[in-house]
């Protein structure tokens, strides 16, 4: 008898006591007819997943200025060589929670943080006294190193995290699973540039501390291919699209001439409107292991990328945001 039935019987039981037993016997038939038209089998459950991906990744810009080398080697030419910052592979952690019923409807929610710090870039003027070394523009500030015995340091980071609640629909197809989702994005991005001069006495003279945010909320759909290789192997597409409309805010503070009597300081703040698109491709596979604890358990592994359209760069001038990378991880399904 299904738990169904053992419940009808109960309940007969109780209400006409011996006499029900009778009626109780007919139970399992009568919650065959029930679930014939309202779902009740264990089957009918939800399946829970979740899982942690470690993803390796690394930024890419359109231009991101550290420094820039200004000589004069000729009285009517100048050459600018611009120094770009550079970021390294940096692990970050992904976390996610998942249901989904029998008919393939089902929910689900994603964390993902990222946060790395560029190579620091050091330079100095060559002592032909034909060079100087410039940061890029802060409006007036000037903290150049425009002698051979003074040294200009820049530093940048960056850090990023979204979090995505969706709605999922899977359908079966004939060369495989299709999983369909839509839902909620939000994300945060902030990026922070640090410069520093110091003198002939190598104290510092000047500083820059820039620092910009972007905050936005919006829709995000995603479209998952997934195909069998053996009983234990799959691989996996994913292409998502997100457009969020949030705000950015940034701060300047400087300072200038530090090792004279009366050094020049700069505060500056802003705010903005800002619609930021976001692209992620993903392509990996997935192996799973025996049942262990009542828990399915499935190694992950794969390559992917995400693209932010117009966030500006670490001193705040106009490029594109891209992340290249890999991930492996491990995911339970109970």
């Amino acid at each position: 008898m299904k738990p169904l039935g053992i419940a009808i019987a109960f309940a007969l039981l109780f209400i006409h006591g011996p006499s029900g037993l009778a009626l109780a016997m007919q139970s399992d038939s009568l919650q065959t007819e029930l679930c014939s038209e309202v779902s009740c089998s264990e089957s009918d459950a939800f399946v829970w997943s979740s899982g942690l991906d470690i993803v390796l990744a690394k930024p890419f810009y359109g231009r991101n200025p550290s420094l820039l080398r200004v000589s004069q080697p000729q009285s009517q030419q100048f050459v600018i060589d611009q120094q770009e910052f550079d970021f390294d592979f940096t692990s970050s952690p992904r976390v996610w929670i998942a249901g989904e019923s029998a008919s393939g409807v089902g929910v689900r929610a994603t964390w993902w943080q990222y946060a790395s710090e560029a190579e620091p870039v050091s330079m100095a003027p060559a002592a032909n006294g034909f060079e100087r070394i410039e940061h890029p523009l802060f409006g007036d500030v000037d903290i150049s190193a425009i002698t051979p015995t003074e040294r200009l340091s820049a530093a940048a980071s960056l850090e990023v995290y979204w979090v995505d609640l969706e709605i999922t629909r899977r359908a079966k197809l004939g060369i495989g699973e299709i999983l369909l989702s839509g839902g909620l994005r939000f994300a945060s991005l902030e990026q922070h540039y640090q410069a520093e001069q110091l003198n002939a006495n190598a104290l510092k003279s000047g500083e820059i501390d820039y620092v910009n945010r972007v905050r936005g909320i919006g829709p995000t759909i995603s479209v998952t291919w997934m195909r069998q290789i053996t009983n234990r192997w799959n691989w996996e597409a994913m292409g998502r699209g997100s457009l969020l409309a949030g705000e950015g805010d940034e701060r300047l503070d400087a300072a200038e001439d530090l090792d004279f009597i009366n050094p020049q300081y700069t505060t500056r703040t802003g705010g903005r409107e800002q619609l930021l698109p976001i692209a992620d491709l993903r392509l990996g596979t997935a192996y799973a292991l025996r049942r262990f604890l009542g828990i399915d358990p499935l190694l992950r592994a794969g390559w992917e990328t995400s693209w932010f359209g117009d966030v500006s760069n670490c001193s705040g001038s106009a490029s594109d945001l891209g992340f290249l990378g890999f991930y492996t991880g491990i995911e339970g399904r109970w």
